[in-house]
């Protein structure tokens, strides 16, 4: 009866079991198998699971009660994305969307850059697990590898993932330099301004392994970012002046531009301040390279400065000492002179020579003007040697003054002792009716004022077109005068033709008719017709 009764049971429990569990428990589980456990995952005489998941897993229930994590905010059944009852072999975790398409910002933590591109097992591993309470549960809890399989217990810091390269040197917050979308790029990313040396100027444009060298003992080298000397400029900077001037480098240089040294240096500050012109000549006219120093750089101590000579060359040839102050300032040494009194000169200035500038006269070309000078010493001749023959030998202060040049002083009662005088309406012309301009040279433009000889021609048309050039030799004064030109004085007794009786009464354009030669108009006098029959037909009465 005993046996019997083992053998119904034997039989019996199994299909009971079945009608209980609608399957096997995976491996992970497999403790809990059997229906007396049942109620520690569900709840009694119901299908949903109770708390007893997250009472098991403690560390989870840790992160929810905290809010962080990705089951912060699930509300459903945990056996939704994590089946149970689907054998030994079956992983309990479903992933209705594939993983590949899971959206780590349900984590709480936003994967950005290169994190974007990582593979879940490249992150999520046993060894880079930290948390102790994971650690401990997966000890004490399963005799599986639970860590390798874990999304739980990972870090947020950098470090926990990336070897801290600086040693604990500066700062874990590696977000501070470095971006997830490349690390190299952390010049781009640091705020300098936050460090103890501001970078200003053309620092600001030095690479950050310009002033940060590696550390020559670590590996792999990183720079050096801490203890770096910075008070001072030549803790990066060697001294080019080699201790030839001390004191503060900002004193002459600034962090723009660093060659740029006048920009900052107050040389009135100096032994020999810059005044006038001076002030605005670039430094290495003055300060020259050392000759033997490598780098090169200017010569800023131990120059002459006491007299002008050192950077000046006189062109004075010593004539009047070192002392060029007497004459010359620093504003404008070759035409800001100091007052000079040239009437103590052999040449004292008058008129519109008070007014020339010094180096009109006094040019480098001229260094020594004659003792006796004269107009043309720098003045051109503008008549051009015209009056070269006179007895004066062409003075010009025959005619003009020191105080212009025109109006010329030459007058009439002049003009009447040269070879032409002026008479009758010639009083009245204006000088410019006759002295007209003439080209003395190819291009070049002055007034006549001397011809070889002197006839009326030069300045008055020939309007009788020729007609005594032979006979009388053009000679307007046979028969005109300087007074109205009208005014005849023409003895017809000398012609060729006296008149005589009725003859003498006979208007001049009876016989002295106008003609025209296709230009201009003019009266005929000579030659003209002067018989008879030219005049008179034979049938008209003798009166």
């Amino acid at each position: 009866m005993n046996l019997f009764r083992f053998l119904i049971l034997f039989f019996l429990i199994p299909a009971l079991r079945g009608q209980f569990s609608p399957g096997e428990l995976s491996k992970y589980h497999e403790d809990l198998e059997g229906t007396l456990n049942c109620t520690k995952c569900h709840e009694l005489r119901k299908k949903e699971l109770s708390d007893g998941c997250i009472l098991c897993h403690s560390p989870l229930k840790n992160r929810i009660n905290a809010g962080t994590g990705f089951h912060r905010d699930k509300k459903t059944d945990c056996g939704d994305c994590h089946p149970e009852h689907n054998g030994r072999t079956f992983e309990l975790v479903y992933w209705p969307k594939d993983i590949s398409r899971f959206d780590h910002d349900e984590t709480g933590y936003t994967l950005t850059g290169k994190h974007r591109a990582l593979k879940c097992n490249q992150c999520h591993t046993g060894k880079l697990i930290k948390a102790p309470d994971i650690i401990a549960w997966a000890t004490e809890n399963s005799k599986f590898s639970v860590l390798d399989r874990t999304f739980l217990g990972l870090e947020r810091k950098c470090t926990a993932c990336h070897a801290d390269v600086h040693r604990g040197e500066v700062t874990d917050d590696c977000s501070a330099c470095h971006n997830t979308d490349d690390w190299h790029q952390a010049a781009k990313q640091f705020d300098h301004d936050s460090a103890r040396f501001r970078l200003i100027g053309a620092h600001r444009n030095v690479p950050c392994e310009k002033c940060h060298k590696p550390h020559t003992t670590r590996k792999p080298a990183v720079p050096q970012l801490t203890g770096l000397v910075f008070d001072r400029c030549t803790g990066c900077h060697e001294d080019v002046h080699r201790g030839e001037v001390t004191g503060d480098c900002a004193a002459c240089h600034d962090n723009n531009d660093w060659k740029r040294a006048r920009q900052t240096f107050d040389h009135g500050k100096s032994r020999y301040p810059l005044t006038g012109s001076h002030s605005t000549v670039v430094c290495e006219k003055c300060h020259q390279p050392h000759s033997e120093w490598k780098p090169v750089v200017p010569q800023l101590t131990g120059l002459a400065y006491e007299n002008c000579s050192p950077c000046h060359t006189d062109i004075h040839k010593g004539s009047y000492g070192i002392t060029c102050e007497r004459c010359h300032t620093t504003n404008d040494w070759k035409n800001d002179l100091k007052p000079f009194d040239h009437s103590q000169t052999s040449y004292p200035l008058r008129g519109k020579h008070t007014e020339v500038k010094c180096r009109a006269c006094h040019t480098e070309d001229l260094k020594h003007l004659p003792s006796t000078p004269s107009c043309v010493t720098c003045h051109e001749d503008k008549h051009f040697g015209q009056f070269a023959g006179r007895a004066d030998g062409g003075a010009c202060e025959s005619c003009h003054t020191v105080n212009g040049f025109t109006p010329a002083t030459f007058s009439i009662s002049e003009h009447q002792t040269v070879r032409f005088k002026l008479e009758g309406s010639h009083l009245a012309v204006p000088c410019v009716s006759c002295h007209k301009p003439y080209e003395p040279q190819p291009g070049v433009s002055a007034t006549r004022f001397i011809w070889e000889t002197v006839t009326c021609r030069m300045c008055h048309e020939d309007i009788h077109r020729g007609q005594f050039r032979d006979k009388y030799r053009n000679d307007c004064s046979i028969c005109h005068n300087t007074i109205l030109f009208t005014q005849l004085r023409f003895d017809h007794q000398s012609t060729d033709f006296p008149l005589d009786g009725k003859h003498e009464n006979v208007r001049c354009e009876f016989c002295h008719k106008e003609e025209n030669d296709n230009t201009v108009k003019f009266v005929r006098y000579y030659p003209v017709a002067h018989r008879c029959v030219d005049c008179h037909t034979l049938t008209e009465e003798f009166r």
